[in-house]
């Protein structure tokens, strides 16, 4: 359980929950917490596989699940990145506190959740591979529907020509 103190600690400085955040710090934690993540989950299938965690349809059934949700957030994110590469600084919007909050958490949580399943099946704690598609896809399609949203928001491309609104 996440006390008040700790939760203190966990929002300090540009993580304030109670405060805004700049668009563009958020757009560039969520940038590296899910490349990194989605890098990081592939490599960790790849050397679970290899250690007998999965046979190889497994492995083709789980990457057939998880690549094309990462291929689809990385893709916008990627886009976002190089359409914004000229962006003046003094231009950052501001994001609610709540939204960053919000943004954060679920980022975090999608990007922890699908590995810890993919090595709980690899270590044989959910032992059917029928249950844990289940529990892979559900998990994917509960995330999906706010995170899309989400990186909709944060990173569909701005014309370079106009304003950012506010």
């Amino acid at each position: 359980m996440i006390t008040n103190l700790s939760w203190k600690r966990i929002c300090a400085k540009e993580l304030n929950c109670r405060q805004n955040m700049s668009e563009h710090n958020l757009k560039s934690i969520l940038t590296w917490l899910f490349l990194g993540g989605h890098l990081g989950t592939f490599i960790a299938l790849i050397l679970l596989t290899q250690g007998g965690g999965f046979d190889s349809q497994e492995f083709k059934t789980i990457a057939g699940l998880v690549l094309p949700t990462f291929a689809v957030y990385t893709t916008t994110i990627i886009k976002s990145v190089i359409t914004e590469r000229h962006k003046k600084v003094g231009s950052r919007r501001q994001t609610s506190g709540q939204f960053a909050s919000i943004t954060l958490i679920l980022s975090i949580v999608f990007t922890i959740a699908i590995p810890i399943l993919i090595f709980l099946k690899a270590t044989n704690f959910i032992s059917n591979f029928e249950q844990f598609i289940l529990f892979l896809t559900a998990t994917e399609t509960t995330f999906a529907t706010y995170l899309g949203l989400i990186i909709d928001a944060l990173y569909k491309a701005t014309p370079p020509d106009s304003k950012p609104s506010n």
